[in-house]
């Protein structure tokens, strides 16, 4: 719903994920990936999305990765959203353990 949402407000959507393929969702849609983490850098996007969902949450704060990536946007101030169950995700990332969050 979150790329629906953004798309239907005139924003491009790129997924990102560990490898190239396709992802299907809780509610079995199957999503295309765009890039992959190896093939891309956050620096070339505006802002970063965090889903949720047990595995995602799970293969993505288990690839380094992908919290280098987390971690890149951070640096070049990119705004990040997540979805709440992500937050295992961020917590990975270097910008989580240094900052305070709410």
């Amino acid at each position: 719903s979150v790329k629906a949402k953004l798309e239907a407000a005139g924003a491009v959507v790129e997924l990102v994920a560990p490898k190239l393929g396709s992802i299907m969702s809780a509610n079995d849609v199957e999503f295309a990936i765009h890039k992959s983490f190896l093939t891309t850098a956050s620096v070339l996007y505006d802002a970063v999305y965090v889903p949720g969902g047990i595995n995602s949450v799970a293969a993505l704060a288990a690839q380094t990765d992908a919290i280098q990536f987390l971690n890149e946007a951070f640096k070049h101030c990119k705004a990040i959203a997540a979805d709440k169950e992500a937050l295992t995700v961020l917590q990975e990332t270097y910008f989580y353990k240094k900052l305070p969050m709410l």
